[in-house]
């Protein structure tokens, strides 16, 4: 559970990554917390998100994922 609402979409998402990393002690955990981490830094301070910038936040997001666990599409891991 969060500690407290989050003020922002950056402060929300930086909670979400807060609270994965805190319940999983897993890679899962890890690559799920770098997911919301990079969510985070590509929203910034903006309040709200259109379609076209969800998508280049969620490339982003993956981007991230497969960074950090040094996957690529077709992998048998999560990305």
């Amino acid at each position: 559970a969060l500690a407290a609402p989050a003020d922002s979409l950056h402060g929300l998402l930086m909670a979400c990554a807060k609270a994965c990393a805190r319940a999983s002690g897993s890679s899962f955990g890890t690559l799920l917390a770098v997911g919301f981490m990079r969510g985070a830094q590509f929203v910034g301070r903006s309040e709200a998100l259109d379609r076209g910038a969800l998508v280049e936040m969620l490339t982003s997001v993956a981007a991230g994922i497969a960074e950090r666990g040094g996957a690529a599409p077709g992998d048998k891991t999560m990305l």
